[in-house]
């Protein structure tokens, strides 16, 4: 990951012409996360951030989720086209890939949160399985 943005004024090289709050502190707290390069935004050479983002994709093989899911209702595409070539382990709480998806592609993983019993997603308005009759 890398982001090109602005600085705070002190460390920045727009020489403090850029108000603190056009600081881009959520990109560099995201780009801190994930160990990536960040980059100034008057800086006259990107190059560094450019070549860390190319450099850092790599094929993943398995995914872990973050919540775990439904499964029926698990869903994979692959540069916006479903794709099915993958089994979901349970135990593990990975989607893991039969065949890996091209270096560089976007993956989005979608599904249901399984809140487990007691909770229906709040969709009748309550927390619970019971009906609201």
């Amino acid at each position: 990951m890398a982001s090109i943005v602005n600085l705070p004024p002190a460390e920045s090289l727009c020489n403090n012409s850029h108000h603190w709050s056009y600081t881009g502190q959520r990109y560099i707290d995201a780009t801190n996360y994930f160990g990536g390069t960040i980059v100034d935004i008057c800086s006259s050479d990107w190059a560094p951030g450019v070549q860390a983002a190319a450099t850092q994709v790599q094929p993943y093989d398995e995914w872990e989720l973050t919540h775990t899911p439904i499964e029926d209702t698990l869903i994979v595409f692959v540069d916006f086209v479903e794709f099915t070539d993958w089994v979901y382990d349970a135990l593990s709480n990975t989607v893991e890939f039969t065949t890996t998806p091209p270096e560089g592609s976007l993956v989005e993983i979608g599904y249901v949160i399984d809140h487990g019993p007691g909770d229906d997603d709040d969709s009748a308005g309550d927390d619970d399985d019971s009906s609201s009759s």
